[in-house]
């Protein structure tokens, strides 16, 4: 098994009084309160927003580290909370779950940079008790951490496809800016040392793997000087030109 992912979410925290206040205005049961609370006030503007604006990190580091084998781990779940109430990891079905104290309030109003390092700080923190709990190396780990900072926090790659210009002479990419509040994606044309000679920006999307991996499909060259890249549908067509 390899750890593959990592994961970070605010806790739903359920209050009293404001289930109760719900129940008055929407006449009806604490259930269906705890429901409309979650969905209004929660789903969307605490828990997704958090989860999207950690994801810039949480996915460099898992690009990073690459393939890291474990014995019942394929994932790591860190949970925001306000108090800590489990101090054991938990396990179940190759998932680690870990809570983690932390002012989700104040981390929205925080800029993008601080953001950034606020997240990796956060995973850190929660992989040194794992590494120290189940005595994983933490050399992989600590490289992880360091090229993130050499890198600046900057989540930019190059698409592992790529595809030859009829005559050789080029090929045409995809690259991604990973940052807290989007992601965009550019066509490129590199030349054979590698440097990119042409760069366009064709897509900007939400900060999320499964927002913007359904944009990339099939890249191919429509002459020498013509390259392009459709969607997984094949229904939208992007090109770049020399």
């Amino acid at each position: 098994m390899y750890l593959k992912e990592v994961g970070i979410y605010i806790k739903y925290l359920e209050k009293k009084e404001i289930i109760e206040k719900i129940m008055f205005e929407n006449n009806c049961s604490y259930e269906e309160a705890i429901k409309i609370d979650y969905d209004v006030n929660w789903k969307w503007n605490k828990i997704r927003r958090f989860e999207l604006e950690t994801r810039c990190i949480a996915s460099m580091f898992e690009r990073l580290l690459g393939k890291f084998k474990t014995a019942d781990c394929s994932k790591i779940n860190i949970m925001i909370v306000d108090d800590i109430t489990m101090e054991d990891i938990s396990i179940c079905l190759g998932i680690y779950t870990i809570q983690y104290k932390l002012d989700y309030n104040e981390f929205f109003i925080k800029s993008d940079e601080e953001k950034k390092k606020i997240t990796l700080n956060m995973i850190r923190e929660c992989i040194v008790k794992i590494v120290k709990e189940k005595k994983w190396d933490y050399e992989p780990f600590e490289d992880t951490f360091n090229k993130i900072t050499e890198l600046e926090y900057n989540n930019f790659w190059m698409y592992k496809k790529t595809c030859k210009s009829p005559n050789k002479l080029y090929t045409g990419e995809v690259y991604f800016e990973h940052e807290v509040k989007e992601i965009k994606i550019y066509l490129v044309i590199t030349n054979k040392h590698r440097e990119i000679i042409k760069k366009k920006l064709i897509i900007t999307e939400l900060p999320d793997e499964y927002a913007y991996f359904r944009h990339i499909g099939e890249l191919t060259w429509v002459s020498d000087t013509k390259f392009q890249m459709s969607d997984i549908t094949k229904e939208k067509v992007w090109g770049i030109n020399l």
